[in-house]
C-alpha cells in the first residue's frame, strides 16, 4: 500500500497538469466575440457604446475600442497618441497587413470605416490616421461631421446613433 500512495498522487498531479493544459489550449484557440479575424456584418454596438473613451490621452481605453473594432483583422499594428496640444489625434500604424475584403473596399471608397467609429465614441479625439504599406488616411472631425451631416460625437452617444452610423457607412445592407 506504501508504494501506491506515491504513485498515485504521481498520476493524479499527471491528470491536472493535462488538465490544465488543455483548458489553457482551448482558451487560447476558442473564438471570443471581438476578437475573430473576420468582422462580423453587423459590429457589436453594445459593445462599442460600452467601449466609449472621454480622454484619447487614456492608452488603455483606447486601446480596448480599437480591440472591439477588431482592427487587428487588417494585421499587427501599434498606435500613437497625439495628446500635448490640439488638435488630439489617434495614429494607427500597420506594420503586418492581411489582405481582406474589407481592406479591399477600404481601398476601393478611400475610407477607413472604422475611423469613423473611433471618432464618435472617443470624446475629446479631433482626427484618427491610419497607415497601411503606402496607403495613408486621415481623417478630422470636420470630415466625419461633412459624411453624416452634422456631429460625429452625436453618433457615439447611444446604441441607435451606432446603428444609424452603421446605416450611413453601408447602405447597402
Amino acid at each position: 500500500m506504501k508504494k501506491l500512495g506515491p504513485a498515485l498522487i504521481f498520476v493524479v498531479i499527471a491528470a491536472i497538469m493535462a488538465y490544465a493544459g488543455w483548458s489553457v489550449a482551448n482558451s487560447f484557440n476558442a473564438p471570443h466575440p471581438g476578437t475573430t479575424p473576420v468582422m462580423q456584418n453587423k459590429p457589436d454596438f453594445q459593445a462599442l457604446y460600452d467601449a466609449r473613451v472621454k480622454y484619447v490621452g487614456n492608452n488603455s481605453e483606447v486601446g480596448n475600442l480599437l480591440n472591439k473594432l477588431q482592427l487587428n483583422r487588417f494585421g499587427v499594428y501599434t498606435i500613437a497618441l497625439e495628446t500635448e496640444k490640439e488638435p488630439y489625434g489617434l495614429i494607427v500604424n500597420f506594420s503586418d497587413i492581411h489582405i481582406s475584403a474589407d481592406l479591399l473596399k477600404y481601398r476601393e471608397k478611400g475610407q477607413v470605416d472604422e475611423a469613423y467609429y473611433i471618432l464618435a465614441l472617443v470624446e475629446n479625439l479631433d482626427y484618427v490616421e491610419v497607415r497601411f504599406e503606402a496607403y495613408n488616411l486621415r481623417m478630422t472631425v470636420e470630415e466625419a461631421n461633412a459624411f453624416v451631416n452634422g456631429n460625429i460625437k452625436d453618433y457615439g452617444q447611444s446604441l441607435q446613433k451606432l446603428e444609424e452610423l452603421h446605416a450611413l457607412l453601408n447602405p447597402s445592407k
